[in-house]
């Protein structure tokens, strides 16, 4: 029986078949773009998280402590400045996503039906943030006004805002899981980011996996970014045409 034939365009693996796609250097740099907005997501994500949790944790023991000993001032100040470092982590974080958003379009613009949910993904989890603020502010107003009416509208559009981050969340995660066909169907010698996917789902239900996998992804992507500029200088060399 004859060997299956390899050649730049398609590879063989036990009967199947995964054709690689010609990349140009504006498709390549598309990817590296995307990447290195998902690194720096993730990096205000990370750093956001942490002060979230310093700040939190900073509350609790501090006031905890403060109240003990009688010490009222000093308990209303620590309060004060752990929600200022807990706003300041809750911007960090949105600005994470934004940038996950941002990096997502350019993934988008590469391989529109593969790699969509790479937008889609982190914008439904904004959209999540923007009506959870809105449903919090009318909640506030019902409970002003006493209005049965607003509480229970805030609490449906609570609800509503978790169903649409979930969904933000599971489309996130089929995206991390798709990154690995960039080797397949590209031949880039890109990290896998499965384990990432993998915490990231787990993480919907236990919330520290989430973090361990930000930091993950944040590792990956910059390990992409340096692979395809390593493709981006071959294929310079053999000229934009040539299939890498």
């Amino acid at each position: 029986m004859q060997a299956p034939v390899l050649n730049q365009s398609k590879r063989c693996y036990y009967g199947l078949v995964a054709y690689q796609e010609k990349l140009s250097l504006d498709k390549l740099r598309l990817l590296a773009t995307g990447f290195e907005e998902l690194r720096e997501g993730s990096l205000y994500m990370i750093i956001g998280t942490l002060l979230l949790f310093i700040g939190i944790a900073a509350i609790y023991a501090t006031v905890g402590l403060t109240l003990s000993a009688g010490n009222l001032v000093t308990a209303v100040t620590s309060v004060i400045a752990g929600g200022i470092l807990a706003l300041i982590a809750a911007i960090l974080l949105l600005v994470g996503l934004v940038k996950w958003r941002h990096g997502g379009s350019y993934f988008r613009q590469f391989d529109p039906a593969h790699y969509s949910y790479a937008e889609s993904g982190p914008k439904y989890m904004l959209w999540s943030v923007y009506i959870g603020i809105l449903a919090l502010l009318i909640v506030l107003a019902g409970a002003a006004a006493r209005s049965g009416g607003l509480l229970g509208l805030g609490v449906l559009l609570i609800i509503i805002a978790g169903l649409v981050g979930l969904i933000g969340e599971i489309l996130f995660g089929i995206f991390l899981l798709r990154i690995k066909d960039l080797s397949v169907m590209y031949g880039l010698n890109v990290p896998d980011f499965t384990i990432d996917a993998v915490l990231w789902f787990l993480g919907i239900i236990f919330e520290l996996l989430t973090f361990i996998a930000t930091i993950l992804i944040y590792m990956h992507a910059g390990e992409a970014v340096t692979a395809i500029k390593v493709a981006e200088t071959e294929l310079a060399k053999g000229g934009e045409s040539e299939t890498i």
